[in-house]
């Protein structure tokens, strides 16, 4: 992990106007991991630090490391070069096992790739760990990162915890001289799917999901049902149609259950 001489704090940098892009020089990575394994929202709200990075680097490839069961969030964002799937779930089974090769053989993978710079964007023990398993020369993370990640970083950015998610992550894209006014937070899918979407509801929708992967207990019931109350009031402003996502859990369906029932009504009031 090197010793204090390689390990400096970087402050906030002045970002490029909006919409430009940066002339890259010698010096400028080629190769760039951004580490952002969970959770999905986290995830999802981590694609303006990407895109910030395309455009300050326009000629590095850059690879995110997420958890497996959210590559389809991010596998089709034109900043990404390639998906770095970790596979919680087996890799955790296996080491509970004794059976330390398959992890090992996945933390050669991120070596062999020869990164120049590495982004933990998730600030936690096992993610710094990943970023110094890559051996690149530089692994830039928060200052204050929690289960002492720190320690794995040879470059950190000041970021206090009590800041917003999406503008803390950016810190990390400004600390690299990468426009971080405006974040880009658009999510972008499969084309096949998206035409038919577009087939499916020709008009103006919107998605909503007021739940993660919280469990449903009957206490908790009521106020789940009871929480898209006012995401639908204020949606009826913009006159959107509100269709249902299939591919969720139970607890998911008995919540959108509820909307589809009467979210329409409040968009035709």
């Amino acid at each position: 992990m090197g010793n204090g001489k390689n390990i400096r704090d970087i402050p906030r940098l002045s970002p490029l106007p909006s919409g430009e892009t940066q002339q890259s020089s010698v010096s400028d990575p080629q190769r760039i991991l951004f580490i952002r394994p969970s959770a999905l929202g986290d995830v999802c709200r981590s694609v303006g630090v990407v895109t910030a990075l395309n455009r300050r680097f326009p000629n590095a490839k850059i690879d995110w490391l997420v958890q497996k069961s959210f590559v389809q969030a991010i596998e089709h964002h034109p900043g990404v070069h390639r998906v770095i799937p970790f596979d919680r779930t087996t890799l955790g089974k296996q080491i509970k096992k004794g059976k330390l090769k398959p992890i090992r053989e996945w933390l050669r993978t991120l070596r062999q790739s020869e990164y120049d710079l590495v982004i933990d964007a998730q600030g936690l023990a096992r993610s710094g760990f990943f970023a110094w398993c890559s051996r690149a020369p530089r692994r830039v993370g928060y200052r204050d990162a929690q289960e002492l990640s720190w320690m794995f970083l040879n470059e950190r950015v000041d970021a206090p915890r009590t800041m917003h998610t999406v503008d803390r992550m950016m810190r990390l894209a400004d600390a690299l001289d990468a426009d971080a006014t405006h974040p880009d937070l658009r999510l972008h899918t499969d084309p096949d799917d998206l035409s038919q979407v577009i087939v499916e509801y020709p008009d103006r929708y919107a998605v909503i999901a007021p739940t993660s992967r919280w469990a449903v207990t009957p206490n908790s019931r009521k106020n789940l049902l009871n929480t898209p109350t006012s995401i639908a009031s204020s949606l009826s402003a913009v006159r959107a149609n509100a269709f249902n996502v299939p591919r969720c859990s139970n607890s998911r369906r008995i919540i959108q259950r509820s909307l589809i029932g009467w979210v329409p009504r409040v968009f035709r009031s």
